[in-house]
């Protein structure tokens, strides 16, 4: 339940900011307005992973954040992609983890040059999902709602 995405994210900024008054974080945390958001699911057991990159790239590459913080739009984006797009990601997935692999075993015990994400075009989507405002986690919130739960929407909180 949200209740239990906002308990998390609470203990986890009291966490890394310990000199925070709780009771102050649980109030502003409780303040995000919070909407459902009915997105595509797979219909198999093992694309739920793939589904949640996709959709999170498209919320922060394609525009999609900007456009629903400026004017809320409908909730229901079950057709925001197909199971082509999802087939095409995974492709894309395989091949940059093939990819990753071999330059990791030419370069043992180095971590790879941002050039070698820039050339794959992950980098902005990394940095993006670096910088969120809660850092990492909020892809920890999206993939127990898509994943672990499986439900069929996802609650975003509007942090903006």
């Amino acid at each position: 339940s949200i209740q239990h995405v906002r308990e998390f994210l609470v203990a986890r900024y009291l966490l890394e900011n310990p000199k925070e008054e709780p009771t102050l974080v649980e109030e502003r945390i409780s303040a995000v307005p919070v909407w459902n958001l009915e997105v595509p699911q797979q219909d198999n057991g093992f694309d739920c992973g793939v589904f949640m990159l996709h959709f999170i790239e498209l919320w922060f590459l394609g525009g999609f954040m900007q456009k629903f913080i400026s004017a809320p739009m409908s909730l229901d984006h079950r057709s925001l992609f197909t199971a082509d797009d999802i087939v095409s990601k995974r492709q894309f997935l395989i091949d940059l983890i093939l990819e990753l692999d071999v330059w990791l075993h030419q370069n043992p015990g180095k971590a790879p040059p941002s050039a070698f994400f820039a050339k794959q075009q992950v980098a902005p989507l990394l940095t993006r999902l670096l910088n969120w405002p809660f850092g990492w986690w909020i892809t920890y919130v999206i993939h127990r709602y898509l994943c672990d739960f499986r439900i069929g929407d996802l609650s975003i909180p509007r942090f903006f």
